[in-house]
């Protein structure tokens, strides 16, 4: 067994070690103070976030709900309508109107009012008398007196007579007749070969045909032969161009031929008294 000599610690060297041991035990405890105080803030945030989160808040304002109704009945006032459709969301005036949800496509909602009746005045229909057909006759041999002159070859007569029907007792005639050897062409541009008229003894018309009657689209030629007559009559029911009957008195028949051989001849108007 060997024997190793005692050799004794140096000098302050045990002061050294002791410092050397408190240093490490303060580090470890600042590290280890260090960690518990952070714990303890994080868990104080957590708790303050925990103690924000569960607070109970105060009892709200209750607003009252809207009331939707599934029909198109409008109510009475004071509650107004909001026509959405086949549903109706009915709301009081008290109330803010409902805003409702619509499409991109959907015009926007609009509010309807009670329908208002709206009284309008009758229209007219328009007049009811109408004047009717004037008839032609083609095989007239009675020559008008005014047409017996030799020297008119082409004759205009007019006249007027109550021997008409019943319910048309003024019988209007208007005559053409002609002497010429040759047979006479009559050209006409429309369908209406002639027109009469009466007028009041201020010479205001108060009466005409061709009113009902427009002149036509389809031209045509009549022939008349020598010592013929074409003769054209109306039965008048004695009324004005509203299908009023005429005051009694005085008038006259004018009447207008409408053949282009006869639309420069001059024919004077036919006097005669409205009984």
């Amino acid at each position: 067994m060997t024997d190793f000599p005692y050799v004794g610690p140096p000098s302050g060297g045990l002061v050294q070690a002791m410092g050397a041991a408190r240093s490490r035990r303060l580090r470890k405890a600042g590290t280890t103070s260090g960690v518990s105080a952070l714990t303890l803030l994080v868990v104080a945030l957590l708790a303050g976030q925990t103690g924000r989160t569960t607070l109970v808040q105060g009892p709200k304002t209750e607003v009252p709900a809207v009331t939707t109704t599934i029909h198109n009945v409008t109510p009475k006032n004071p509650s107004s309508t909001l026509a959405l459709g086949p549903t109706t969301l009915t709301y009081s005036s008290s109330q803010a109107a409902p805003t409702a949800p619509r499409t991109a496509d959907q015009a926007p909602t609009a509010v309807t009012a009670p329908t208002e009746h709206v009284s309008r005045p009758n229209t007219p229909a328009g007049p009811a008398y109408k004047a009717g057909p004037i008839q032609r006759s083609d095989t007239q041999l009675n020559v008008p007196t005014s047409c017996l002159d030799p020297q008119v070859t082409l004759c205009q007569a007019t006249s007027y007579s109550d021997y008409g029907p019943t319910d048309a007792p003024h019988q209007l005639t208007a005559d053409v007749c002609s002497s010429d050897a040759n047979p006479v062409f009559l050209h006409y541009a429309g369908t209406t070969e002639i027109d009469f008229a009466v007028v009041d003894p201020k010479g205001r018309e108060v009466w005409r045909w061709s009113a009902w009657h427009p002149l036509g689209e389809t031209p045509h030629t009549l022939t008349l032969q020598a010592g013929d007559c074409f003769t054209w009559t109306f039965n008048w029911t004695g009324v004005d161009a509203h299908g009023t009957p005429l005051p009694k008195g005085d008038y006259s028949l004018r009447v207008r031929f409408r053949a282009d051989e006869l639309a420069h001849r001059a024919v004077p108007d036919y006097a005669f008294t409205l009984t």
